[in-house]
């Protein structure tokens, strides 16, 4: 269709690359299976027998090589972040009983939110809470929890 071949889309800066030869024994991220060249090793030292290590025990990430000013200057937004998914999730929850004509437990909802924020964050995600539209479309559907 465009009749250009993939090394000549690389050299016009159309694709992305070329990329430096990775070591699979210290990527981030999930990898059972990593090749190197031509040979394949299969990486077992890490946690759940891949390559993943939590980011505090990979010894190329050291608390000491945070820097805390740059930390530091995000907390306003952080509070911000907090504050607004708080917000959220007691309006949502007050939505849901109207909505669905049963008692909440707000306490445990902040629960629920904040400790999966926990492991989002954790894991590199987003900041989440429930879904109205979709808490009112399961409990149409016959749902009882």
């Amino acid at each position: 269709f465009l009749r250009i071949t993939p090394d000549d889309a690389l050299t016009r800066g159309y694709l992305l690359g070329p990329f430096p030869e990775m070591n699979p024994t210290r990527r981030f991220g999930f990898f059972l299976d990593s090749s190197v060249g031509s040979t394949t090793q299969t990486v077992t030292h890490g946690l759940f027998g891949t390559s993943f290590d939590p980011l505090l025990t990979h010894p190329d990430v050291l608390l000491s090589k945070v820097r805390w000013d740059v930390v530091f200057e995000q907390a306003p937004g952080a509070v911000a972040v907090f504050g607004l998914s708080t917000l959220g999730v007691l309006l949502i929850t007050s939505a849901v009983e109207m909505s669905t004509e049963r008692d909440g437990d707000a306490n445990d909802e902040l629960r629920a939110a904040g400790f999966a924020n926990v492991l989002s964050g954790l894991g590199g995600g987003f900041v989440g809470y429930h879904s109205l539209s979709s808490t009112q479309i399961a409990y149409g559907m016959g749902s009882a929890s």
